[in-house]
């Protein structure tokens, strides 16, 4: 069976992108997903090419509406005969003219919410506006399937009530893939000029929701009081410059190595010793997930992380979000000291519901 997938993004390495890549993996044939992308080109194109899928595109709604609507109106008239579900990985309920036009053309509807709040852009906000209003109309209708990956979540995208509660998908991983590995440890610390030294770490979209620049005034206490620290950043976003801007304003140039995001994003776990996720808001990070895969300790939100991402506890270190940057490193320089066994945590995450074979086969059984 093939289903419509949408909710990708074209060039970015993100979580979703990552979720829907392995959970599909994981599904031995069975289902196919085929997904439809807003741009020319995709970088996940080969990926999804080597799993039997295909990529469908539309121009870009800014740059020509009327050509965007007539391309996504085709796309999913043509393959109604082909497709029975479409699958819809949301961040908001704003972008809702192809979930119309999938219910026009007699498709089964798939919501999947993987956020719990979106920036506040001022005073009058359209934007939250439209999502309200889009909850409101979807969030309890009686056709549609409603996943999510965290209570939180759930409530966010859909709203409160009986007729609006959500079946639970775990965002799971590939437990061996990030199994602790001292050889990479070391060459990437070499590789990094970082041998040595304690390690910390952050992945992930350089975003208002990640609050990268807070990332940077951590790292600064932290350095203030242990020297022997340097900073390891894989990610890139509209804020890119904004924190490169705010290095060297520091004068943390010589601490920090800003890295474009990487495929092989399990080797830089493993040569770090801390990871820091000072998050605004989140769904359930699937990068915890692979951190604890990993048996890396990470530091993070305790508002914008739910609890149900902490695969055991101590797992985990929850900083209550509005602590100050000082608050932050000392919990930091606490964590350091903390000695754990990283093989036994991947294998706790094996036995969770954090496991992709058991999660993928959830989400295959809901598809078809």
């Amino acid at each position: 069976m093939r289903v419509l997938v949408f909710g990708m993004s074209a060039d970015k390495f993100g979580g979703i992108e990552s979720f829907l890549l392995n959970m599909n993996r994981h599904m031995n044939g069975e289902c196919i997903f085929d997904y439809v992308i807003v741009g020319k080109s995709c970088i996940y194109e080969d990926k999804v090419k080597a799993g039997g899928g295909k990529v469908f595109y539309t121009t870009p709604y800014s740059q020509n509406p009327l050509k965007h609507l007539k391309e996504l109106r085709q796309i999913v008239k043509e393959c109604r005969d082909t497709h029975k579900t479409a699958y819809f990985n949301l961040f908001s309920m704003v972008h809702l003219i192809p979930v119309m036009l999938c219910e026009r053309y007699g498709y089964k509807i798939v919501f999947h919410s993987h956020n719990s709040s979106i920036p506040k852009r001022g005073a009058i906000d359209p934007y939250r506006l439209l999502h309200a209003i889009g909850r409101k109309i979807y969030g309890g209708r009686k056709n549609i399937t409603r996943l999510t990956c965290a209570p939180k979540a759930a409530e966010f995208m859909f709203g409160k009530g009986k007729n609006r509660s959500a079946r639970m998908i775990y965002n799971a991983v590939e437990p061996d893939r990030f199994r602790f590995s001292p050889e990479a440890r070391e060459s990437i610390k070499k590789e990094l000029g970082f041998s040595g030294k304690k390690v910390i770490g952050f992945a992930g979209r350089l975003e208002q929701q990640k609050n990268p620049l807070f990332l940077i005034d951590i790292f600064e206490e932290i350095a203030k009081k242990d020297d022997a620290c340097r900073f390891l950043i894989l990610g890139d976003g509209s804020m890119r410059l904004a924190i490169e801007e705010a290095i060297l304003k520091k004068g943390l140039g010589d601490l920090v190595c800003l890295l474009q995001p990487r495929p092989d994003i399990e080797k830089f776990y493993s040569a770090m010793d801390l990871f820091l996720l000072p998050s605004l808001f989140e769904g359930l990070p699937v990068v915890l997930v692979e951190t604890q895969a990993n048996g890396l300790l990470s530091l993070v939100s305790s508002e914008a992380v739910p609890r149900e991402a902490e695969v055991r506890e101590g797992f985990i270190i929850f900083c209550d979000h509005k602590s100050s940057a000082k608050d932050w490193a000392n919990a930091a320089i606490c964590a350091l000291d903390m000695h754990r066994d990283r093989y036994e945590w991947n294998d706790a995450v094996k036995k969770s519901h954090f496991d992709i074979d058991t999660e993928a086969g959830k989400l295959k059984e809901v598809l078809l």
